[in-house]
């Protein structure tokens, strides 16, 4: 077991971890429907999407650079924003 999630149970804190594509709202819905059915609310988000195509930044191609725009922060923040809806 990692570490953190050690941690976590050690206390006694009740955590949620779901593998979510966060480009997919379908997935996105059920991230939160799911939080929703366990616990009834949601008190942190950790967010943790990213992509990077390696390199540095001036030598990333288009495709690339909006491959990381679009993970880092449009999924990342339609994420943050669905909980707030």
């Amino acid at each position: 077991m990692q570490q953190p999630v050690i941690v976590l149970l050690a206390r006694l804190i009740r955590f949620f971890a779901m593998v979510t594509n966060v480009a997919s709202e379908a997935d996105v819905q059920s991230l939160f429907a799911s939080v929703h059915t366990r616990f009834q609310r949601l008190d942190i988000l950790v967010n943790n999407a990213g992509a990077f195509d390696g390199g540095p930044v001036e030598t990333l191609s288009l495709e690339a650079w909006n491959n990381v725009i679009s993970a880092c922060l449009t999924e990342a923040s339609s994420v943050h924003g669905r909980h707030f809806r």
